[in-house]
């Protein structure tokens, strides 16, 4: 059984690829640009994908900028870009109201979506999809997902079915209390290293090589895919982070992210 992960970019300079195949425990990553011929490829072959990148935009964001383009007024926090029924109060209880009003706290639905608030109750935000400039690689996702669709495959944004899911490396990281800032980078090396040899301990049945090894401390980008894959593992085995039944209409328009619920070594088992 294989899982893949992308950290996705917009330049597939900035793109990489893992493989983990979980009964042999070979890994495979990429070494070099990543097209969307490879990111299809590997799909088709794993049974599931994590994809670091938001896979759509807030319902909001839709529905506003929609309404702006034709010369309306901007849809209210709750507004639903298909027509959907009123999803009530998107955060805590706060009142929608039927227009958005001018201020930080409107156009906070705006900036992030469903996900990316319940996520921030744990302290972290997400990057906005709408705001910045992960929106780029968001958009190459978003013809990934159709590319995919038209061949078959099934793509749910929740992450609840189908063949990719959102992932959040970071985000992983920090819920298993292991190094999540500073790992970037030229200056992340050391942290890196570190968080490697923590890999290597937690995972002894895979093919964590000294090739493998090496590539994984040189690149954030191979680190991020191969966490990637590791948090497919977890959404494919039951254990990742889907959305409860509540959220389930929108993370299917907004995407959901998802992070492993288990520490790495209980990955190994089913």
């Amino acid at each position: 059984m294989i899982t893949g992960g992308v950290d996705m970019a917009a330049d597939p300079k900035r793109t990489a690829l893992c493989s983990i195949d979980w009964v042999t425990g070979e890994i495979r990553l990429s070494n070099g640009p990543v097209d969307d011929d490879a990111i299809v490829a590997l799909t088709h072959q794993a049974v599931m994908s994590g994809w670091d990148v938001p896979l759509g935009w807030p319902d909001a964001f839709v529905a506003a900028i929609s309404e702006h383009h034709v010369g309306q007024p901007l849809a209210g926090p709750g507004a639903s870009p298909t027509a959907q029924p009123d999803l009530g109060p998107p955060d805590g209880g706060h009142p929608v109201p039927e227009r958005f009003p001018a201020g930080p706290d409107a156009r906070r639905y705006l900036r992030y979506r469903l996900t990316d608030r319940r996520f921030a109750e744990s302290g972290r935000w997400p990057l906005s999809v709408s705001t910045d400039l992960i929106g780029v690689p968001a958009m190459r996702a978003a013809a990934l997902q159709q590319r995919l669709d038209g061949e078959g495959l099934l793509v749910d944004r929740s992450g609840t079915a189908g063949v990719i899911a959102e992932t959040y490396p970071a985000g992983t990281l920090a819920a298993w209390g292991w190094p999540s800032r500073g790992y970037k980078g030229a200056a992340g090396r050391e942290v890196r290293a570190d968080l490697v040899a923590r890999l290597i301990d937690s995972l002894p049945r895979l093919g964590l090589t000294g090739a493998v090894r090496e590539a994984l401390v040189v690149s954030d980008d191979r680190l991020d895919a191969f966490i990637c894959a590791l948090v497919a593992r977890a959404v494919d085995t039951g254990r990742g982070t889907p959305p409860p039944p509540a959220d389930l209409a929108v993370a299917r328009r907004e995407g959901w992210i998802h992070i492993a619920s288990v520490i790495p070594t209980e990955l190994i088992t089913i």
